[in-house]
């Protein structure tokens, strides 16, 4: 018989069958498409007649557990004589169950063994070669996969960690944000699949990576503590202005402002401050209003912003004429210029005694005076106007400590 030659670049490859006797010289590839059929002695080893090429080998494809329309066999009636590598593919959408068996070589007789066996394709299953006499039987031993999942700060991923899952099962994972958290993005196997709530993995066959991450949606709270409506603080004397501020997160900044005209503002920054805090000392102009407001807003590490403003309107007294707890001080309580009706005033006194007050015009008359025995602290004094001519006025506070005047304007 004239000898049979499969080269080293050399590939026997389909279904049917191969009438080769014993003079077959294989140093090549042999790929069945379903059952090739050899008559005669297989033999996979190189010699002089098969150099070259990428070496002896058996390329098998595995489907399902019928041979021929499952899998592809390699059958001969003489003797398999084994060496080199058998290559298993697992084409695209076929997951091999755990202990399912493949016969993938049948002979007469068998001698040696592959000396590699490489698994590629879907569901990467670990296949068990069991030689015997007359071939090979490959059995699946696992069909599990990977899924390796992670969530950043913020919220978490269930399951998580190193997730196993059989091949061709839809293995889901959820995202839960933590309180004042909302997911920012999902990623899968290196992409993102946009800020989802829930992903599932579509017939799995091969490992994945999914991880989660999370953005800070919630703004701090902030209150103010005081001044925070109905009181009255004097221009030019030192006041302590306090709030709160909480995040679920951290407060980052804070930034204090006043308005002398109500919510419409102008409104004036106090402090802006990178440091949080929740107290500043501040010093009202000396300016007259009944309108005052305190606005604090306090910021997050992700610049979410919160905001409050006292609850109501608070009055800063204008003229004060002294500084410091316990100094004479004179102080109007309604705005400058005065309109219809009294002109309120509020005096401080260092010690018990006697204080006169006296409303003078810009004449030098004077055109109202009242004394008052009082005790160390403030007292409120109130000219009721009657008889004044529209003009500028002034009130004088005289005492044993020293004297005291404020400028006014009365519009009536």
């Amino acid at each position: 018989m004239v000898p049979f030659i499969n080269g080293g670049s050399g590939v026997l490859a389909g279904a049917g069958t191969y009438n080769v006797g014993s003079s077959f010289s294989n140093g090549g590839q042999i790929a069945p498409e379903g059952i090739l059929n050899f008559t005669g002695n297989v033999p996979f080893a190189s010699n002089s007649a098969c150099s070259g090429g990428s070496g002896v080998s058996l390329q098998i494809e595995i489907c399902g557990t019928t041979p021929g329309s499952g899998y592809d066999r390699l059958a001969l009636n003489g003797t398999a004589t084994l060496s080199g590598t058998l290559n298993i593919i697992v084409p695209a959408g076929c997951c091999l169950s755990s202990g399912d068996s493949y016969r993938v070589i049948t002979a007469g007789s068998r001698v040696g063994t592959f000396s590699t066996i490489n698994v590629t394709g879907h569901g990467n299953p670990i296949l068990n070669a069991q030689y015997d006499a007359t071939g090979l039987t490959l059995v699946a031993v696992s069909n599990q996969l990977t899924v390796s999942a992670s969530a950043g700060p913020g919220g978490g991923i269930s399951p998580s960690g190193i997730v196993v899952a059989s091949c061709g099962t839809n293995p889901s994972f959820t995202m839960t944000p933590n309180a004042g958290f909302e997911v920012a993005s999902v990623v899968v196997d290196g992409n993102s699949v946009g800020a989802v709530t829930s992903y599932t993995f579509a017939s799995i066959g091969d490992d994945h990576t999914i991880s989660a991450t999370f953005v800070d949606v919630a703004a701090p709270v902030v209150h103010v503590v005081t001044p925070n409506g109905g009181e009255e603080v004097y221009g030019d004397h030192v006041t302590k202005i306090r709030w709160t501020a909480a995040d679920n997160v951290a407060v980052d900044s804070v930034q204090v402002e006043y308005s002398l005209n109500g919510a419409a503002g102008p409104w004036t920054t106090i402090l802006r401050s990178a440091t949080p805090t929740d107290s500043v000392a501040w010093t009202p102009p000396n300016q007259c209003s009944a309108n005052a407001l305190i606005r604090v807003t306090s910021k997050d590490p992700t610049q979410n912003s919160g905001t409050d403003v006292s609850d109501a309107e608070f009055r800063v007294a204008c003229g004060v004429t002294s500084v410091g707890d316990g100094g004479v001080a004179l102080a109007l309580r309604v705005p400058n210029p005065v309109g219809h009706g009294s002109v309120h005033m509020r005096i401080s006194l260092p010690t018990a005694g006697t204080a006169t007050v006296e409303i003078i015009a810009v004449t030098g008359q004077k055109v109202w005076s009242s004394q008052l025995e009082g005790a160390a602290g403030t007292h409120d004094v109130t000219w009721n106007g009657r008889g004044a001519e529209p003009g500028v006025y002034f009130a004088r506070l005289v005492t044993a400590h020293g004297s005291r005047m404020v400028r006014f304007v009365a519009l009536r």
